[in-house]
C-alpha cells in the first residue's frame, strides 16, 4: 500500500515557470504563503541542508524548505549511503514543523534509481510533461487579451512557433507587453528568441555525446509542440554539415577566426566547437550521417518510409 506524506512534495518539470507556479500553489494549499521559503539551489552542502531541516525556526511557527536538484535521481552521481539513509528517515518520519518541496528540472527522474522509487512511495510525486502546442496557443491568446495587444496573423503564427514552454511565453510577453503598436512578424523577429534553434542545437549536442535520455527528452518536447519531423531532419542535416565544414577547415590550417568568418558564426562558437567536439565525432562520421539523412529524405518522399519513424530509427542508430 502506497503511503503518502502530505507535507513533502517532489516535482519535476522542464519548465521553470511551471515549477515556480506549482510551488506557489503548494504554499497556498498548505496555508503558508506568509512564510519566506528557504531555498537550496546550485552547489549546496548536504550537511547544511540537514542542519537547516533539523533546526527549529526562531521566527515562524514552521519552515518551508525548497531543495532543488538533489543528486541521485538521474545523474551519474550516486548519493552516498549515509545520505540516502538520512533522506529515507526524513521521508518516513517528516518533522512536524517543516514543509518540504524537492524540485527537479531537466531530465525526468530515472524510475530504476532507488532514490526515485523512495520518493514515489513516500511523497506527493508530481511529474509535469510540459505544455503541448494547443496549451501554448491558449496561453499566448490569454496574454494577448490580458495586455490588450494587437497582433497580426503572421506575428501570432511566428510567436506560436517560437515558444516551446510556458517560460518562453512569459519571457516573450515581458517584452511584447511594452509595445504600443501592432505586433507584426518583424516585431516578433526583433524581440522574441526562437527557442527551437537552441533546442535543435541541444539535440545535436546530445546526439554526438550519445546522451539517449537527453535526446529523446528534447525530441519529445519538439514533437509535442507540433514540430514536424521533416523540419527536424533538415535542421539536423545542417548541423552535421556545419560540423563537417568546421573540422575540415580546421585540419586545413584555418584559424578559428577565419573559420568563423567563412561559416558565418561567432569566433567564440567556432573556437568552442573545435576544442570540444572533434573528439566526439569525425568528419567521416559526419558524412555518413549526412548520407543517412539524405537517404531517409528520399525514402520518405517516395512513400516507402515514414518521416517520424525514420527519424527515430536514425537517432537510435546514432546512439547505439
Amino acid at each position: 500500500m502506497k503511503v503518502v506524506i502530505n507535507l513533502i512534495y517532489f516535482i519535476h518539470s522542464n519548465d521553470s515557470s511551471w515549477l515556480n507556479q506549482r510551488i506557489e500553489k503548494i504554499q497556498s494549499t498548505l496555508n503558508i504563503k506568509q512564510i519566506t521559503p528557504i531555498v537550496f539551489s546550485g552547489s549546496y552542502s548536504f550537511d547544511e541542508m540537514m542542519l537547516e531541516i533539523e533546526t527549529p525556526s526562531f521566527f515562524e511557527e514552521k519552515k518551508f524548505i525548497i531543495i532543488k536538484n538533489l543528486p541521485g535521481f538521474n545523474t551519474t552521481k550516486v548519493m552516498a549511503d549515509d545520505q540516502f539513509q538520512y533522506i529515507k528517515q526524513l521521508l518516513e518520519n517528516p518533522p512536524i514543523d517543516v514543509d518540504l518541496v524537492f524540485s527537479l528540472d531537466g531530465n525526468k527522474p530515472d524510475g530504476k534509481r532507488k532514490l526515485t522509487k523512495l520518493f514515489k512511495k513516500l511523497t506527493n510525486f508530481i511529474i509535469h510533461e510540459g505544455l503541448d502546442a494547443t496549451d501554448i496557443t491558449s496561453l499566448i491568446k490569454h496574454y494577448i487579451n490580458r495586455y490588450q495587444l494587437s497582433v497580426t496573423s503572421e506575428g501570432f503564427s511566428l510567436l506560436n512557433s517560437f515558444c516551446l514552454t510556458q517560460t518562453d511565453v512569459n519571457m516573450a510577453f515581458e517584452k511584447l507587453s511594452l509595445i504600443d503598436k501592432p505586433i507584426t512578424k518583424d516585431v516578433v523577429l526583433s524581440l522574441v528568441n526562437d527557442q527551437r534553434e537552441s533546442m535543435i542545437y541541444e539535440l545535436s549536442e546530445a546526439l554526438i555525446k550519445r546522451d539517449a535520455k537527453r535526446v529523446f527528452s528534447i525530441y519529445d518536447m519538439l514533437i509535442r509542440q507540433d514540430f514536424q519531423p521533416i523540419q527536424l531532419l533538415y535542421l539536423l542535416a545542417n548541423k552535421y554539415r556545419q560540423y563537417y565544414q568546421l573540422f575540415t577547415l580546421n585540419k586545413a590550417g584555418y584559424s578559428p577566426q577565419e573559420i568563423a568568418k567563412t561559416l558565418k558564426m561567432s569566433d567564440r562558437q567556432a573556437y568552442f566547437l573545435i576544442n570540444n567536439h572533434q573528439n566526439l565525432i569525425s568528419t567521416k562520421e559526419c558524412l555518413i550521417q549526412l548520407r543517412n539523412l539524405a537517404q531517409l529524405d528520399q525514402e520518405a518522399k517516395r512513400g516507402s518510409q515514414d518521416f517520424k519513424r525514420g527519424l527515430e530509427l536514425f537517432m537510435i542508430k546514432v546512439l547505439t
